[in-house]
């Protein structure tokens, strides 16, 4: 970092108030001038800045705001989740597979998974 203020920028003298660029960028060119309507000095700079390029990533997500939390309940109630004897004779690994498998059948057809492009 390097800062591009070299006169004072005080009436009492000293550098209170800075322009401070990273080194690898261009250096701008700094004026202090004196407006007369306070004891700081008016910093103006040019500098020449580029906008990195937009970055698009496609991603696979769901609607979550046009769930409807009614029809979703309604349709665990009336999976294979809510059968009493369904858990019966299977491991925690098994289970958490049925768990995962029947919200996941569930949500794509209350909400299926939409691909979009976001910057």
């Amino acid at each position: 970092m390097s800062c591009h203020v070299t006169s004072p920028t005080h009436d009492c003298g000293g550098l209170l108030d800075v322009v401070v660029t990273r080194d690898d960028r261009p250096a701008p060119h700094v004026n202090v001038v004196d407006t007369g309507m306070s004891d700081h000095r008016l910093l103006t700079s040019v500098t020449r800045l580029s906008r990195p390029p937009p970055i698009y990533k496609t991603i696979t997500r769901r609607p979550w705001r046009n769930l409807d939390v009614a029809k979703f309940r309604d349709a665990l109630q009336q999976s294979t989740l809510s059968q009493p004897d369904v858990a019966h004779g299977l491991n925690v690994d098994d289970l958490a597979q049925l768990y995962n498998s029947e919200v996941s059948t569930t949500l794509d057809h209350l909400l299926p998974q939409q691909t979009v492009t976001c910057r």
